[in-house]
């Protein structure tokens, strides 16, 4: 994130295993736990429209598959 983008407050509940398993992570990575709670977040909707992506292109390719095979 550059400095210049604007930020807003959450309020996240987590299982203490799962927060215990965020601090680890943040120590071996020398970050604050809030540092690291944004990048998970940003990193997984990156992921989440990149496999959206991925699955869209599938099935356009498919749906052109049967309507080659005059099958849709």
């Amino acid at each position: 994130m550059s400095s210049g983008d604007q930020t807003v407050e959450v309020t996240l509940r987590l299982s203490k295993d799962r927060y215990e398993q965020i601090q680890q992570a943040a120590r071996v990575e020398h970050r604050p736990v809030e540092d690291l709670l944004g990048s998970l977040i940003v990193e997984g909707l990156d992921s989440h429209a990149s496999a959206r992506e991925i699955l869209e292109q599938v099935s356009q390719d498919y749906r052109a598959r049967l309507a080659r095979e005059g099958k849709l």
